[in-house]
């Protein structure tokens, strides 16, 4: 069985190439030098800033840029004249998510080759001093990342993703060809359930292996029901999924799984939904960017708790001991089980809790309260919440408190959280 891997030929040609392109790498790295050498010293006259634009993961191409032009718009980045900034496109070898969402993004962009601009980029901020020549983006532990909304700019900016007149004009027509009997304009709820389906297609990689927010569609049936019933259209979206939505309802769209699925609708339903459920996946993110309430369920790891986001709901998996027990979300913060892989919480006897049907219920019937104006909390619900935002990091908050914890995954033992936060 070795012999006959080592003598692919697909294999011995990917090989070389990787060779070949190291080598190569390290015989351009003086030039690369230089060219970083040559921003700086031109910096007095024209301050030129390097970044790139991650087209392969929806999330990403998204709310990364969006978040920026808002932040801009807000006059939190540099606006002065002498500033170029220069973009590249990359999808860390996976394929554009989205062909039509790039082409919308690069009217607001100045874009550069990528085989000049991102080793360029690459150096300049390997190099010390680089800073003033990169195009700000957060990244890393202990902060907010880039497409959180850590200055408040998302309720004081209008969306900046192109969504022109025409554009849409093109997706009502598309949808009256594929689905007659809905409204792209009605009153309707985008949902989209994470499962294995969409990271499946690439094989051996190490998101295959990234279960954490992966949920089962069949828990949705309830909620799903009670949308249905209160008057609501129900649109589930995204690439690939493993099991289609066993309810028959007209007002029901299974466009991920019905073979209607088009680049245009995936950008225009999230623009006029009433609201979206998620789990916390790329698909929520054009919501996030056209400034539209999401409901997030299942979400985990609970360090990635969007709080800043406005007019949302917070549903976490939760998360259990060996005897079914579960971890208080105070103890989960104080113990830093928050940051932990799931591997890393099964070394340590705790399982993540998917949200039950009940939970999921509950919570989107608290989402459709709230947004319609019926009021929910209690002195008891309030109190739970004020106990547990006192357990939360301070880096958790730092964009604002402006999202709620869904009251069903609130933790009943109100005493023990007060205990523990005195």
């Amino acid at each position: 069985m070795q012999s006959g891997r080592t003598s692919s030929p697909g294999l011995s040609v990917r090989r070389l190439f990787r060779i070949a392109k190291r080598w190569s790498g390290l015989a351009l790295i003086p030039l690369w030098i230089s060219l970083v050498l040559v921003l700086r010293a031109i910096r007095p006259l024209r301050t030129i800033r390097l970044g790139g634009i991650n087209a392969g993961r929806l999330g990403h191409l998204v709310m990364d840029l969006e978040m920026f032009l808002s932040e801009k718009r807000a006059g939190i980045h540099s606006n002065e004249q002498r500033t170029l900034d220069l973009r590249y496109v990359w999808t860390g070898e996976l394929p554009v998510c989205n062909h039509l969402l790039l082409d919308l993004w690069k009217s607001k962009f100045v874009l550069g080759p990528r085989w000049l601009l991102q080793p360029l980029d690459t150096w300049n901020r390997k190099l010390p001093g680089g800073s003033r020549n990169a195009i700000p983006y957060r990244k890393g532990n202990g902060q907010l990342n880039q497409h959180n909304d850590l200055h408040d700019v998302l309720r004081r900016t209008g969306t900046q993703l192109p969504c022109p007149v025409a554009m849409v004009e093109d997706a009502e027509h598309t949808v009256q060809l594929v689905r007659p009997q809905f409204s792209l304009f009605g009153r309707y709820v985008c949902i989209h359930v994470r499962d294995e389906a969409y990271f499946a297609q690439w094989g051996d990689s190490p998101l295959v292996r990234d279960t954490t927010r992966n949920a089962a569609i069949d828990t949705y049936a309830d909620a799903i029901r009670y949308l249905l019933d209160s008057g609501f259209g129900v649109v589930r979206l995204g690439a690939s999924t493993t099991a289609p939505i066993r309810i028959d309802h007209p007002n029901l769209w299974d466009y991920a799984a019905d073979g209607s699925r088009t680049e245009l609708l995936d950008i225009v339903l999230p623009r006029f939904c009433h609201f979206f459920i998620s789990t916390l996946s790329g698909p929520d993110k054009l919501a996030q960017a056209f400034r539209r309430p999401i409901l997030f369920t299942n979400l985990a790891p609970v360090k990635s708790i969007p709080l800043w986001m406005p007019n949302s709901l917070i549903a976490p998996k939760r998360l259990r001991r060996a005897d079914g027990s579960t971890v208080h979300w105070h103890d989960v913060f104080k113990s830093g089980m928050h940051t932990m892989s799931e591997s890393d919480l099964e070394l340590r006897g705790i399982s993540l809790s998917h949200n039950s049907s009940r939970e999921l219920l509950e919570a989107t019937r608290e989402m459709v309260e709230r947004l319609s104006g019926v009021a929910r909390d209690d002195h008891q619900s309030d109190a739970r919440w004020t106990a547990l935002l006192k357990g939360i990091p301070e880096h958790l908050l730092a964009g604002g408190v402006r999202a709620r914890w869904a009251q069903a995954l609130l933790d009943g033992d109100h005493a023990h959280a007060t205990k523990m936060n005195s």
